[in-house]
């Protein structure tokens, strides 16, 4: 691999913030030796924007810019049967590419 490695973090409807923000500010945060980043991360939204329940989240990357990301984050959301069919589908394009998910599995619902 050439280059800085790319992380793309999954936002979409119903997407719990906590998931999402803990590796946001985790992997942005890190620099090399010489103060540069050293990750490329970018939060990709599904569709025109990604409802959290108590806020929404805009961001110029979208699921299809997922599909070049070296690492695929996918954050926790409220109920994971509700999962949209795009995010299944950018985890799967990125893995054929040869990506690592990353999935934080999080249920905040009675089965």
């Amino acid at each position: 691999m050439s280059g800085i490695h790319r992380i793309a973090i999954l936002a979409y409807r119903g997407v719990v913030p906590f998931d999402l923000a803990m590796p946001l500010e985790t992997f942005a945060r890190v620099r090399d030796a010489q103060g540069a980043p050293a990750y490329a991360v970018r939060v990709c939204i599904d569709g025109a924007g990604a409802d959290t329940g108590h806020f929404s989240i805009a961001s110029p990357w979208t699921l299809e810019d997922a599909a070049g990301a070296d690492t695929v984050v996918v954050p926790g959301m409220y109920d994971p049967r509700d999962i949209p069919a795009s995010v299944c589908g950018s985890v799967a394009e990125a893995a054929r590419r040869g990506a690592w998910p990353r999935l934080r599995r999080t249920a905040m619902y009675d089965a």
